[in-house]
């Protein structure tokens, strides 16, 4: 079947649809690899030490990582720091962020600059989508870290829940990527 390009009115000459003589172009960062489909229910929640998560990616090589998260009602997320440009999405529920006095309700997106330290407490929990890179520091009363969660640690713990509970890992692409 044979597609004729369909153009945009406000962008007049850019096709939605590509003629059929025209061939998908790769990527320049990686040729192997024309997009991935990462399907949530392919990775099982996991206990962390504040909440459950779903590790969707972590990039060994450059530090990105996206996680879902619960946060369950009442329990705060203790007091830290991002060292990269954060963003979060709120799917469903409310996220406090005590010292700035504001709310994320759900499709919020937040962004959170590097650097940025705060504390958030859910009143009716929530879940959220979380997009970032380097280390996330919890940190104690003097502000040193008390812990560091970054990718390799989560690697750690990753293959440590699945080997325990005895699960497959994820089909491709899987977690490490």
């Amino acid at each position: 079947m044979s597609r004729s390009p369909v153009v945009l009115n406000n962008l007049p000459g850019a096709p939605t649809l590509p003629p059929d003589e025209w061939k998908h172009e790769r990527s320049v960062v990686d040729p192997k690899v024309l997009g991935i489909k990462i399907d949530s229910e392919d990775h099982p929640w996991m206990p962390s030490g504040y909440f459950d998560q779903k590790y969707l990616r972590l990039n060994m090589e450059t530090g990105e990582w996206i996680i879902i998260v619960k946060i369950p009602p009442g329990k705060p997320v203790p007091y830290h720091k991002h060292h990269a440009p954060l963003f979060l999405w709120v799917f469903e529920g409310t996220l406090n962020y005590i010292e700035e006095q504001w709310s994320a309700g759900p499709g919020t997106l937040v962004y959170e600059p590097p650097g940025n330290t705060h504390t958030e407490v859910s009143d009716d929990g929530c879940t959220v989508l979380i997009w970032s890179s380097g280390p996330l520091e919890f940190l104690n009363e003097d502000l040193t870290p008390a812990v560091v969660r970054d990718p390799v640690m989560w690697k750690q713990e990753i293959e440590q829940f699945h080997a325990v509970n005895d699960l497959p890992m994820p089909t491709s692409p899987g977690y490490f990527w």
